[in-house]
């Protein structure tokens, strides 16, 4: 009358997977969101800079490069 031999079976797996993928999905819009723009994408001048870091390219190149790209 009351399926008492149905029990509750895949309906815990079921729910249990989705609490899990609410609770990473949460995790992860947090962490994007706290993320600053500039760790979302590397700006093009940055690797400019690392170049004149590493004396592959002149200050004249990195101003230019900079002046360019309008930073």
């Amino acid at each position: 009358m009351w399926h008492d031999v149905d029990g509750m079976g895949w309906w815990m797996v079921a729910g249990t997977a989705w609490m899990l993928f609410f609770a990473v999905l949460a995790v992860w819009v947090v962490s994007r969101l706290a993320a600053g723009p500039a760790e979302r994408q590397t700006k093009p001048v940055h690797f400019a800079e690392e170049r004149y870091a590493r004396g592959e390219i002149s200050s004249e190149e990195l101003a230019e490069i900079r002046r360019n790209l309008g930073v």
